[in-house]
């Protein structure tokens, strides 16, 4: 999981270079526990999946696009959650997939009833849990195009990794 590993890395110097104090060593501990706790589904997932990336042909036969971000051995429910939150910004024009995320679950599966039952096919993990390592997995993603933290706004990830974060423990606390 490179692009997890790279998340924490990138998460690590943004707090450094906002003299916070280093979440790299919570992030990981609780990331371990729910990868170590659960069971997923390992195996191809496409990156970048969404409803962009589906073409069909005239004979209506369906076809993936974009391999980019392709990876043969990974969580394959995370294609699921990059799904719902390309949807999420292509419904909600303007917005970009921090700020998708940050509100996943209280705004979006619960107003969007379709996007809940979506992810229930898919998904058995617990999502508050889920977001935070898709979080973390699409900005080392993010990180091979655009190698520059300064470029990144740090400010609104410190914002979303503590609003996700402080999900992952009420999550344990229920």
């Amino acid at each position: 999981m490179t692009n997890t590993i790279q998340g924490i890395e990138i998460l690590t110097q943004i707090y450094k270079n906002n003299k916070l104090k280093s979440a790299k060593e919570e992030i990981e501990n609780k990331l371990n526990d729910f990868l170590k706790n659960e069971i997923f589904n390992i195996g191809p997932c496409h990156g970048d999946f969404h409803s962009k990336n589906i073409l069909q042909n005239i004979q209506n036969k369906a076809f993936l696009i974009d391999y980019d971000c392709f990876r043969s051995n990974s969580i394959q429910e995370l294609d699921a959650v990059y799904f719902i939150v390309q949807k999420i910004i292509d419904d909600n024009q303007g917005i970009w997939w921090h700020e998708a995320i940050e509100n996943f679950n209280e705004i979006y599966l619960h107003n969007k009833k379709i996007y809940k039952d979506f992810l229930n096919i898919f998904i058995k993990q617990d999502i508050n849990k889920l977001t935070l390592l898709y979080f973390i997995d699409r900005l080392g993603q993010d990180f091979k195009y655009d190698k520059s933290i300064k470029n990144l706004n740090q400010k609104l990830i410190i914002n979303i990794t503590q609003k996700l974060l402080k999900k992952f423990y009420a999550t344990n606390n229920s």
